[in-house]
């Protein structure tokens, strides 16, 4: 089941793809992005995407204040090496057999993540000469 959180995550994410590429119609974004986000993003987000890309994140502490890490001071970790696994692991989760990244648009990792995928999904469809990726 969705969280307003998912929601907020996602309607940020049309709006992004909405005024990057105009061209490309809401129905073709907009399906893109439901099939990402919601129906299968355990294909697209893998706890091996996720360490791929840690580059992504700014370590704005988000995910220790979500966590409640006793490592956070409030603004940052204080020993990011010897986090816990689940901080190390954030915003992927596992639970079961679901797996998948958390939508919090609090989140900018999880944010860059998603239009990371997302923009890989638009390329068949973007006229290279028109936009720049």
């Amino acid at each position: 089941m969705m969280q307003f959180s998912d929601l907020q995550f996602t309607k940020s994410i049309l709006k992004l793809f909405y005024g990057k590429y105009p061209d490309l119609g809401v129905d073709l974004i907009s399906d893109i992005v439901e099939e990402t986000l919601i129906v299968a993003h355990n294909l697209f987000f893998t706890r091996d995407f996720v360490e791929e890309n840690k580059d992504l994140c700014l370590k704005c502490g988000f995910c220790c204040r979500e966590l409640e890490c006793d490592n956070f001071d409030g603004k940052e970790c204080l020993d990011y090496v010897n986090r816990s696994k689940v901080c190390k692991d954030y915003p992927f989760y596992e639970i079961g057999l679901e797996t998948g990244i958390s939508l919090d648009v609090q989140c900018n990792y999880s944010f860059k993540l998603a239009e990371k995928v997302i923009n890989n999904r638009l390329k068949p469809y973007v006229d290279l000469d028109l936009y720049e990726i």
